[in-house]
């Protein structure tokens, strides 16, 4: 009663049932077909078990974090960029500051669009995180139409750690605050701070380490400082280091010479009139020439150990 099945009766042996017509040629076929492929599917699972789209789906689309590029095998770019043929596409070049000439300025400064020097504070500052804020600031009000200063005491007291890699990390993942929601020299995080707007990095640049050569770290950092990236060094100090005060220059030869452990600085400027770095550091205007030190290229050759570039 649901189909007409006059259409097909020509074509086909029908034979009644009471009040209901069955069509026996073509449905007859189709049911055989339809078994014969049941009959199939059962087999294949049978001896083709490990088949499926679900598993072999990686043969068609291939893993997101590597592509062929001209027949190679391009990996995703690693967190810490250290490989130094990688540094001209991935350095930042600072509108307005930076250039990309081939050949190196005589002096470059980023000190003028720099906060002002800050004193870490005696709740367990860390050099470090004090360094990463300061530099990380330089990228974000350089963007803004206003100042401010970053956080250093959330990095430290969220990383929970004392290491720059910890603090990069932490920086990429969850990023730093306004010091005006969470200030200097505090040992715990407000509640304030979780719904504030936090401030992150995509990766950074590690231009040298304690096996590279004295001349290529002067190098890099001036093309770096050309460009106008602050530079965060890793700098060997002496106590003479520590009580430098009214002083533009600072000579590891000169005054105490016992070795103070590391600190980390911010590379702002050089000069190839004085073969010399100018640094800011984090302990105030009473040190050195108002928080700012200029070591020569040789010594700071010398006496650097580890350089990083941000990448905001």
């Amino acid at each position: 009663e649901c189909f007409n099945f006059q259409a097909i009766k020509n074509s086909s042996s029908v034979f009644s049932l009471g009040s209901h017509t069955f069509i026996s040629n073509q449905v007859i076929r189709f049911i055989v077909s339809m078994k014969k492929l049941m009959v199939f599917s059962l087999l294949s699972s049978l001896f083709l078990p490990n088949f499926s789209f679900a598993q072999n789906r990686d043969s068609i689309f291939p893993a997101k974090t590597s592509q062929p590029v001209n027949g190679s095998m391009q990996t995703k770019t690693p967190f810490g960029i250290s490989d130094e043929t990688q540094f001209e596409k991935f350095m930042p070049l600072v509108a307005g500051i930076g250039v990309t000439s081939k050949e190196l300025l005589s002096e470059q400064s980023l000190k003028s669009y720099m906060m002002p020097p800050r004193k870490s504070g005696i709740n367990g500052g860390t050099s470090s995180s004090y360094a990463l804020a300061s530099a990380l600031e330089f990228y974000i009000n350089m963007n803004n139409n206003y100042k401010d200063n970053l956080s250093p005491d959330y990095i430290r007291v969220g990383s929970n750690k004392t290491s720059i890699e910890d603090g990069l990390s932490f920086l990429c993942n969850n990023g730093t605050i306004s010091a005006a929601i969470m200030p200097y020299d505090v040992s715990t995080i407000p509640s304030a701070v979780y719904a504030a707007q936090k401030y992150r990095i995509r990766n950074y640049l590690k231009l040298f380490q304690p096996s590279t050569r004295g001349l290529q770290k002067v190098y890099e950092l001036r093309k770096a400082i050309m460009r106008g990236n602050p530079v965060i060094v890793e700098m060997q100090i002496t106590n003479g280091f520590k009580n430098l005060q009214s002083a533009r220059y600072w000579k590891p030869e000169e005054g105490d010479k016992t070795s103070a452990g590391s600190q980390y600085l911010i590379a702002v400027g050089y000069d190839e009139e004085r073969k010399a770095v100018e640094f800011l550091n984090c302990w105030g205007r009473e040190w050195g020439n108002g928080g700012y030190i200029w070591v020569s290229y040789d010594d700071f050759g010398e006496k650097g150990v580890n350089g990083f570039v941000l990448i905001p």
